[in-house]
């Protein structure tokens, strides 16, 4: 699990950081699937369909000393195994019964690995965080995931 901490990074207005990417799970060349439940990433594994998730699913806590109007995108690299069906990928409040954060949603139905970022949004200091995955049939195929951050 990641801690991000406010105090060890200068995102305050003026520093010149327009955004900050922060690496929450990637594979080296692995292939990993999903259908249409909707199972977190494993910290160091591949999609996990553990219910309720398990501690390997949560790949980030966001410090509690974060402002509540910090806004926040969820970039991924993924791929639908068919373009006959969408492949998409979501952050999830671990904290909050795996609750999908609002705008955080990714999709594609490209065949090709492709990079792809969402809106932005907010999230709840001091909770933990995962990324799930989900297809309308075929499977997703995800090589990482990375938390933006824009500074205030």
């Amino acid at each position: 699990m990641r801690y991000i901490d406010l105090a060890t990074m200068s995102m305050t207005p003026g520093s010149g950081i327009a955004e900050t990417k922060i690496p929450l799970w990637w594979a080296d060349g692995t292939t990993v699937s999903n259908t249409s439940s909707g199972n977190a990433l494993g910290d160091g594994a591949g999609l996990n369909s553990d219910s309720p998730a398990t501690s390997n699913q949560s790949l980030f806590t966001l410090s509690s000393n974060w402002p509540l109007q910090m806004q926040f995108a969820l970039e991924t690299t993924v791929r639908s195994s068919s373009t006959s069906y969408t492949a998409s990928a979501n952050l999830i409040d671990m904290s909050n019964s795996e609750t999908a954060i609002s705008g955080s949603q990714v999709s594609t139905t490209s065949t090709t690995l492709t990079v792809i970022r969402s809106g932005k949004f907010n999230l709840t200091p001091g909770h933990t965080y995962g990324v799930a995955g989900s297809s309308n049939g075929g499977s997703v195929v995800f090589s990482d995931a990375s938390l933006i951050i824009f500074p205030q």
